[in-house]
């Protein structure tokens, strides 16, 4: 059995806890690499020492990961029997204690596919697939409604923005699903060491893709093609990879199978082993290929949206992106594929191939931190430009009116940037709230005094709702004293807050209420300091006052502390 991590086990405990108080469709979003498999296979293990004999089952969409899923439970969970649904493998009744299920053989219309079934947990692995009208719908109607479920998945967003969120009742909004539970995000992950630090480049080409349309909230499939399918970029983009990545084990990604091809081909041109997969072949075939490249047989790997979801490959030390998106889930889980650690450490190198669009946001390494696109990393990770972002605090929601072009420019946007823009309430704030609530990325955030330092902030998780957590230094740790989560839409979620953090803590509205005496007096000597340490000029902080000057610094040390 494998040992759970830190962050495992707070996940687990927080899915069982969603569960005892009545959840019954729950969330679990964790970085890619960070074990969602370990985490769910926990569970099952929990529920069967606890008493829960009823099966479980567990839902997948591509054959990988049904496979992966099902050695991953047979290793984590021994003793229990382990089968398969999919095709002509089917499970006779009492024959499994787990089921892994394809989406496609059992959420079919009428089938009775595992009529048999009563499962007491159901888990949908890849869950953003689920919306409402889909085989995942039919399925969790057939066995999820008096059982409690479980969604995973390295990312909640859809390229076709389409709701994933259900109200806690059942009644529709939209979506399938009631709660996000625990999120474990790639930053996190690659700070506490579990995932191997990115670093990005970025080739940039002349070909136009502003003549490209968009389908389902991503580039049109055949005019992307059509536009980059072209020898001389891929070429300029090996030429990149022989720069910076030479002698890595590299993914590459085509917009198609011709494109996947034809990148293959390139590199062999140029005396790198390298092989295209795509989902044309039969599985033999692609396994046969996915083992050499294990192996280090084949050094590059080429594909067209074969190696996005549940592939593992944790000595993969370079992504090489030809494939334009808009996207960012989708640039993410291919990112992801070298985010695993490797035998003997070291970091994995993205190459981004980035083309030129006056239309369309592109998907890039920096938008995994919500960066401007077009921002050249420069060759630094995603660590560095994460403290550059924490750098700028609050004042980072307005990067991309300034459009930053290189990491160097990042350093200097903080001075460029008018933060008295966004040291004031927001409208919505001054029209609903009693509080100075102040906006932070992610939310808003008020300090709420103390001596024992207390905060409150309020945050979207995955599916949209609003979280609100308060908090307080006790014996010199924040914890967590309080969190709920409230309504979707922000007024009545501002209002909740304000009556959630005053029925708390009654004498906050001495400190954060937005009409405080404190706020129109002149900026204390410790707030004068820590400005200028800054480097705001006394001219600048002459025209600040209390309240002004500590918008400043609570914005930018909550933006630092997220």
């Amino acid at each position: 059995m494998q040992a759970l991590r830190p962050y495992q086990e707070e996940a687990l405990q927080a899915i069982l806890a969603a569960r005892a108080r009545g959840v019954q469709r729950a969330v679990l979003v964790a970085s890619v690499g960070s074990g969602k498999t370990t985490v769910f296979t926990a569970l099952i293990r929990a529920l069967r020492e606890g008493g829960n004999t009823r099966e479980a089952l567990i839902v997948a969409h591509r054959e990988e990961l049904l496979a992966q899923a099902a050695e991953r439970t047979r290793q984590n969970c021994p003793g229990l029997r382990v089968a398969i649904e999919q095709g002509p493998q089917q499970v006779e009744e009492g024959a499994a204690d787990v089921v892994v299920a394809s989406v496609q053989t059992i959420g079919r219309k009428g089938t009775a596919r595992l009529g048999w079934l009563r499962p007491g947990l159901v888990i949908v692995d890849e869950m953003h697939h689920a919306i409402p009208g889909s085989s995942y719908e039919r399925v969790l109607d057939r066995f999820g409604e008096t059982a409690f479920t479980l969604g995973v998945t390295g990312t909640m967003k859809r390229l076709d923005r389409v709701s994933l969120h259900r109200a806690a009742n059942g009644q529709a909004m939209g979506g399938l699903w009631e709660e996000v539970v625990y999120e474990y995000p790639i930053r996190r992950a690659i700070e506490e060491g579990y995932l191997c630090p990115l670093r990005g480049y970025r080739v940039q080409t002349d070909v136009d893709l502003s003549g490209v349309g968009t389908t389902a909230g991503d580039f049109n499939q055949a005019e992307l093609a059509a536009a980059v399918v072209a020898e001389a970029r891929t070429e300029r983009a090996v030429d990149h990879w022989f720069d910076v990545a030479e002698g890595r084990q590299t993914i590459a990604f085509g917009v198609n199978v011709a494109h996947a091809h034809q990148i293959a081909e390139t590199f062999k041109a140029r005396g790198v082993p390298a092989e295209a997969v795509d989902g044309t072949m039969d599985s033999d075939k692609r396994a046969a290929i996915m083992d050499r490249y294990r192996r280090g047989e084949t050094l590059v790997l080429a594909n067209c949206m074969i190696v996005t979801e549940g592939a593992d490959f944790p000595e993969t030390a370079c992504i090489l992106m030809l494939r334009p998106t808009q996207s960012w889930s989708l640039f993410s889980q291919m990112a992801g594929r070298g985010l695993r650690l490797k035998t003997g450490g070291g970091d994995c190198v993205v190459i981004d191939v980035v083309d030129l669009t006056t239309r369309h946001d592109l998907a890039t390494v920096p938008a995994i931190l919500d960066l401007p696109a077009g921002l050249d990393l420069e060759g630094r990770t995603l660590s560095e430009a994460a403290k550059g972002l924490d750098e700028l605090g609050a004042a980072a929601g307005f990067l991309k009116d300034y459009a930053p072009k290189t990491f160097s420019e990042l350093q200097t946007v903080l001075r460029q940037i008018d933060l008295f823009r966004c040291v004031e309430p927001a409208p919505e704030v001054r029209r609903v709230a009693r509080l100075a609530w102040l906006s932070v990325p992610g939310g808003y955030y008020v300090s709420c005094g103390g001596a024992d330092r207390r905060e409150a902030r309020l945050e979207r998780d995955a599916l949209g709702n609003w979280r609100l957590r308060l908090s307080a230094l006790m014996a010199g740790r924040r914890e967590v004293v309080e969190e709920k989560h409230l309504a979707a839409e922000t007024p009545p979620a501002l209002r909740a807050a304000d009556a959630a953090v005053l029925g708390r803590w009654p004498d906050a509205q001495w400190v954060a209420g937005q009409h405080a005496r404190w706020r129109k007096q002149p900026p204390s000597e410790k707030q004068t300091a820590l400005l200028t340490r800054w480097g705001y000029s006394e001219e600048v902080i002459r025209t600040m006052d209390k309240g002004t000057a500590s918008g400043v610094i609570t914005q930018r040390l909550a933006g630092a502390g997220r």
